[in-house]
């Protein structure tokens, strides 16, 4: 029979689990995908406060345009809602998810039908899914919701994809930069301020609002550098090149960071590293600023 030797040991405690976060349920079934007006025109705009993330990048002479991606929050009222560019298809594609627009260059249609994207194109196949607003001059009028984006995606039986998680935690300490300026243009220069745990965004100096009067803020702000440049068309276009890597500034809870991105390719998300890790993001809303060159930003304690 086996002995049982008493040990002078000590007993071994195993580590409390981890208490299991419940996270709220998202409004709707996976992401959608919209591009907005960032005209002069076009603003107030309408639903970017409800975005869980939102890319800003140049649509053609300095002017931006928003990628904003809906999935925790309905939005009602989405837009104004304009042209997709080609760099826009290149992000989309990795989400696998619907994408609203109202039609597109040559070469960007092409690229989403090529890419397979899940499409809602007022234009061109989903005019159900958006409506004119009169009261507002074309084209800076045409809106959707994210029930209808949801209800035509469902009637053209579209996949929706949530929206992945980005990687979160907590940061080591950054630099005490709490603000940050970045200019675009002459005439467009966007300013995000460190103010009650939360970053809150300008226009020339204006408080950004939405058309009901929501103020736009962000839990995390990424600034990415990637060369850019002009091309005449029928207009003046910009080309970007948003496949590939470069440099990246990261601020979250009033601290900023230098480091990388990497988009290897359209099926990828982008790669955000910090001193070789990856960059933790605190959990809530994302901006992301893509900028033809650092130079174009100035942060400020």
């Amino acid at each position: 029979p086996a002995v049982i030797v008493p040990s002078d040991d000590p007993p071994i405690v195993l580590p409390k689990p981890e208490p299991v976060v419940q996270l709220p349920a998202p409004d709707l079934p996976g992401v959608f995908i919209a591009s907005i007006d960032n005209k002069s025109e076009a603003r107030p705009q309408s639903g970017l406060d409800r975005a869980d993330m939102v890319i800003e990048m140049i649509a053609e002479a300095g002017i931006t345009r928003y990628m904003a991606f809906f999935h925790s929050k309905a939005a009602p009222l989405v837009g104004p809602i304009r042209s997709a560019r080609y760099y826009f298809a290149s992000i989309v594609k990795a989400y696998n998810t619907p994408f609203a627009h109202v039609g597109g260059s040559t070469r960007a249609l092409n690229l989403i039908a090529e890419l397979r994207i899940p499409d809602l194109d007022e234009i061109h196949n989903a005019s159900q899914a958006f409506w004119r607003d009169n009261s507002r001059k074309m084209p800076h009028n045409l809106y959707t919701s994210t029930e209808r984006m949801l209800a035509e995606a469902q009637r053209k039986r579209l996949t929706i994809s949530p929206l992945p998680r980005l990687p979160e935690g907590e940061m080591p300490k950054g630099s005490a930069n709490s603000n940050v300026s970045l200019t675009y243009s002459p005439y467009y220069k966007v300013t995000w301020q460190w103010q009650d745990g939360k970053y809150l965004r300008s226009i020339n100096g204006k408080l950004h609002t939405m058309k009901d009067g929501a103020r736009l803020t962000t839990d995390n702000i990424v600034i990415i550098s990637t060369p850019h440049r002009d091309v005449v068309t029928d207009v003046l276009r910009t080309d970007i090149d948003i496949i590939g890597n470069g440099p990246a500034q990261f601020l979250r809870d009033g601290q900023q960071f230098t480091g990388t991105w990497k988009k290897a390719s359209a099926n990828d998300h982008f790669e955000f590293m910090v001193d070789g890790q990856l960059f933790k993001f605190k959990e809530g809303v994302t901006w992301i600023q893509v900028v033809p060159s650092m130079n174009a930003v100035v942060p400020s304690s």
